[in-house]
């Protein structure tokens, strides 16, 4: 009986919603990685088709973006960085820098 008296229905109440708290949490956390993957995925898929364009462009058919609007591709529209031929990487009309991965290239 004593053990009765320890668990008041607050301090339940309060376990319950401490766990609900805690899956709530988790549940947004994976949300984010989700919305994190989804958006590499995009930017993967949008990196691929302006790569088709561009080798469409090169044999003299149509322009790059002529391309992407003939397929129905926003690919130009929505890509946060376009990798161009001459290898000068596009962040909303400035050319910055390229990204290194020192792995793949130790002696940089």
């Amino acid at each position: 009986m004593a053990d009765d008296h320890n668990n008041s229905p607050t301090d339940e109440v309060v376990k319950e919603l401490s766990s609900i708290g805690n899956w709530c949490y988790k549940a947004l956390h994976e949300i984010d990685c989700l919305r994190a993957e989804r958006d590499e995925v995009i930017r993967e898929r949008d990196e691929a088709r302006l790569e088709v364009c561009e080798w469409v462009e090169m044999d003299g058919a149509t322009t790059a973006k002529e391309e992407a609007e003939l397929r129905g591709w926003d690919c130009f529209k929505n890509a946060a960085v376009v990798k161009t031929l001459n290898g000068v990487v596009v962040s909303k009309g400035k050319a910055i820098p390229p990204k290194f991965d020192i792995e793949e290239n130790d002696n940089v």
